[in-house]
């Protein structure tokens, strides 16, 4: 098998574990207050305690624009804040 034949492979590979994964965490949290964008970021704040997050540094952690993820953080929940 080639190098790029190999490469090809683990990222087949990778997103099937991916596509796999995104499915089954959202068939989990089903029926919680919780979607899955949120326990993205819930989960990368635990990897980084003490940091303290603006949704610039955030947008750019997530490789995404300022208006999804403000949507993702705050959705039609008034308690979050998103200012930096």
């Amino acid at each position: 098998m080639s190098p790029e034949e190999k490469v090809r492979q683990i990222l087949t590979w990778i997103g099937v574990s991916q596509q796999l994964l995104v499915t089954r965490m959202n068939r989990l949290l089903k029926g919680t207050d919780l979607p899955f964008a949120q326990f993205v970021m819930l989960n990368h704040f635990g990897a980084f305690p003490g940091e303290r997050w603006t949704v610039t540094r955030l947008a750019d952690a997530f490789e995404t624009g300022q208006p999804g993820l403000t949507r993702d953080t705050c959705g039609s929940n008034p308690t979050l804040k998103t200012a930096d």
